[in-house]
C-alpha cells in the first residue's frame, strides 16, 4: 500500500539538512531536492528524494560508507541503483516517433 500524506513543512528543511551533510563530502557538484516532496502544498509519499550530480562515480564509491543511512544524514538512504543520466546520450523517441532529449 502506498501512503500519501498531506504536505509537511519539514520536508524542505530535511532536504536542506541532508544536502548540507552531502556537499562537504567533496564529491557532489550539486544536490537538489526533487520529486513530490519538493512541491510546496502537494500531498506526497513521505519520502524525500535528492538528486546529486557528481563528475566521478568512482569518487562517490570512495565515500559510500559516509552515505550509509544513519544520524549523520538524518536517516537518508543512498541508492546507487539509478543509472546516471549522463551515460545516456542517445535521443529518446516518444510514441509518435519525435525525438527529444
Amino acid at each position: 500500500m502506498i501512503e500519501v500524506v498531506e504536505y509537511d513543512e519539514a520536508w524542505p528543511v530535511r532536504a536542506a539538512a541532508a544536502r548540507a551533510d552531502l556537499i562537504p563530502l567533496g564529491v557532489f557538484d550539486a544536490v537538489e531536492h526533487i520529486g513530490s516532496t519538493s512541491v510546496p502544498g502537494l500531498p506526497a509519499k513521505p519520502i524525500i528524494d535528492l538528486m546529486a550530480a557528481a563528475a566521478s562515480l568512482d569518487a562517490v564509491a570512495a565515500v559510500e560508507d559516509a552515505l550509509a543511512p544513519g544520524p549523520r544524514l538524518g536517516g537518508v538512504s543512498y541508492r546507487a541503483d539509478q543509472p546516471p543520466s549522463s551515460t545516456y546520450e542517445e535521443p529518446l523517441a516518444n510514441e509518435a516517433g519525435a525525438e527529444h532529449r
